[in-house]
């Protein structure tokens, strides 16, 4: 670690951005040097003075907390548009989205949340997917929409995301923008228990996924239960 900062600190005093930002970060984590703010937010800056995303989204989280530096939620927001700007940047989007949502450092916002949480979602962040689909079920920034809304938990559920197959499941038992099905209620429940770890939300879970399970014949539960089985083998393997 030490050879490699020498080498990251002689690029970035010749202004190679990259290094300049892994020299940050290097500061940030107090990684073979001491933590120390001060100098990661100095080689952030310099970074982002020359024009790398990451770093002008580390000065945006370093606004936004008072992280070593006043806390100004205004040039927060700045700094994560220009993070944006040059590419499509999810992250940033969802921080975006979370400002406008919230009214920080800009007037709040619900259509313009929204329209970055797609920006997002559509980038893969599974975060900005939940919350799309929140916006889409309740009608918030955007008209109701069931069906979206249980897309965008789908593809959310899909990554493991427990809070998304939990919705979805819930979705498929009242059949509120999806068929009604409670052997899919009964497997996306199931999955959301596997990976919940408090006690009392786990319970409650559990009761809604057996009162689902309590409409099917033994043999379609059965098959829910193999699914859910071949589901998470399937997926501890992947990842």
């Amino acid at each position: 670690m030490a050879k490699a900062l020498d080498w990251y600190r002689k690029a970035a005093q010749k202004g190679y951005g990259e290094a300049e930002y892994n020299l940050a970060v290097a500061y940030h984590n107090g990684l073979g040097v001491p933590k120390d703010e001060t100098q990661a937010l100095r080689w952030y800056a310099r970074a982002a003075d020359h024009g790398i995303p990451d770093a002008e989204f580390s000065l945006g989280r370093a606004y936004e907390s008072g992280n070593g530096v006043p806390l100004n939620m205004a040039t927060a927001l700045s700094w994560y548009r220009k993070a944006e700007e040059k590419n499509q940047y999810p992250t940033a989007e969802l921080a975006l989205a979370d400002m406008y949502a919230t009214g920080a450092g800009t007037a709040k916002d619900s259509s313009e949340a929204m329209r970055w949480y797609r920006k997002a979602a559509e980038g893969g962040n599974v975060v900005a997917q939940c919350r799309l689909a929140n916006g889409y079920l309740f009608g918030i920034g955007v008209p109701a929409d069931p069906a979206e809304a249980a897309g965008w938990f789908h593809k959310a559920a899909a990554e493991g995301v427990i809070f998304a197959q939990y919705e979805l499941g819930s979705m498929y038992e009242s059949g509120e923008g999806v068929p009604q099905d409670y052997g899919e209620a009964y497997f996306w429940m199931s999955l959301a228990v596997r990976s919940e770890t408090r006690p009392a939300k786990r319970d409650q879970m559990v009761e809604q996924r057996d009162s689902a399970g309590s409409h099917l014949p033994e043999t379609t539960l059965a098959q829910a239960r193999a699914r859910v089985l071949e589901w998470t083998t399937e997926h501890s393997l992947g990842h």
